[in-house]
């Protein structure tokens, strides 16, 4: 009993410091990411307004009104106003979104819902999985919060599920699966763009840790003025942590020269140079799935993760499965990509909606 209460302790700690790391990072040391973001999506939106003909105007506190003669809308970074509160309070609400999506035989993963009180569940779910697994919040996991990938053993769960419980209760795990993050957007239905998100990743010099090539690609996102690399530093977690250790590296290995190390699996943290876009290569299938799901739904902006080894072909031959629906997307992935020259300017398309169709 005392050896149990005594790893406990541990693993709290450890996430407690993690949390504290993650703060200081966020807020101090690489504060300026709130004013990179800012600058981009209002960069964003002036160019879009621009294109049809409407005005901008920063109305404080990150909000902008887009007015076009006696019409008028509101946005904030990619928040929009099209679908209704209900809405998106159940597409944030994971566990139900898996359910909804089962019943109707759409590819979806199983998952088991725990809260730390009670991680039996959880410990049970993973004994059985047949593989590693993902713990994450079961609500309010946007932009990557609380989610850690590789999950083998009793303490790598124990972390994670100490690490999600820090940004929401409920808790999910569930199997993790092969293959590429996709990113598909959909306006009432229609397909517009699709971007594969690669994990974020750093270059060894042969000289440097882990820690200091982190540090530096930090630098270098902060200091990309008009050529912006990403919105986000990447910070330390247990999803930097086992990702290293699976390529058994550390934040004190020295990664040799013109190595390529992923330091996350989960790849919200990523930069320009991972996301690509991928439009033309989605298969039919699969864009008629996103189309059949997004109306089902009567979603008007869905932005649908799709987990595959080859977007190319049907899901049903891959084992591709609907990974989350996201109904307040991230618009900065289809402009933070590596080629400009395949961009599609997904905001101007929903602005011309907005003042055009409904």
């Amino acid at each position: 009993m005392i050896d149990l209460r005594l790893k406990k302790t541990a693993v709290e700690g450890w996430v407690f410091l993690s949390r504290v790391r993650t703060a200081l990072m966020r807020n101090h040391r690489y504060g300026g990411f709130v004013a990179i973001k800012k600058r981009f999506y209002h960069h964003m939106w002036q160019q879009a307004a621009e294109a049809i003909g409407a005005t901008l105007e920063d109305i404080g506190t990150g909000f902008y009104r887009i007015q076009r003669g006696d019409r008028m809308t509101f946005v904030r970074g990619s928040d929009v106003m099209l679908d209704n509160h209900l809405l998106l309070k159940m597409a944030g609400n994971k566990p139900l979104m898996q359910k909804l999506l089962a019943e109707r035989g759409y590819p979806v993963l199983p998952c088991q819902v725990f809260e730390l009180s009670d991680i039996g569940p959880a410990l049970r779910f993973l004994a059985g999985a047949g593989g590693p697994c993902v713990v994450k919040p079961a609500e309010g996991g946007a932009a990557g919060k609380g989610i850690t990938t590789g999950i083998e053993s009793e303490a790598d769960l124990r972390k994670a599920a100490y690490w999600a419980a820090q940004f929401e209760r409920r808790l999910l795990i569930e199997k993790q699966v092969p293959g590429h993050s996709y990113r598909l957007l959909y306006l009432r239905g229609e397909f517009i763009d699709a971007i594969r998100r690669d994990p974020p990743e750093i270059t060894g010099d042969g000289r440097s840790t882990v820690r200091t090539l982190i540090e530096r690609e930090n630098r270098a996102r902060l200091s990309a003025a008009d050529d912006v690399l990403s919105l986000h530093p990447i910070v330390p977690d247990p999803d930097l942590s086992l990702t290293l250790r699976r390529q058994r590296l550390s934040l004190k290995s020295v990664p040799a020269a013109g190595q390529r190390v992923v330091v996350k699996t989960v790849v919200n943290q990523n930069s320009r140079r991972q996301n690509h876009t991928v439009r033309d290569e989605v298969h039919p299938d699969i864009v008629a799935l996103g189309r059949e799901l997004t109306r089902w739904l009567n979603i008007e902006l869905a932005g649908i993760d799709i987990m595959t080894t080859d977007i190319s072909k049907p899901h049903a031959e891959t084992g591709g499965i609907i990974n989350e629906i996201n109904t307040t997307p991230g618009l900065h992935h289809h402009y933070l990509i590596s080629d400009l020259r395949k961009s599609v300017p997904v905001a101007e398309i929903i602005l011309k909606h907005i003042f055009e169709v409904q």
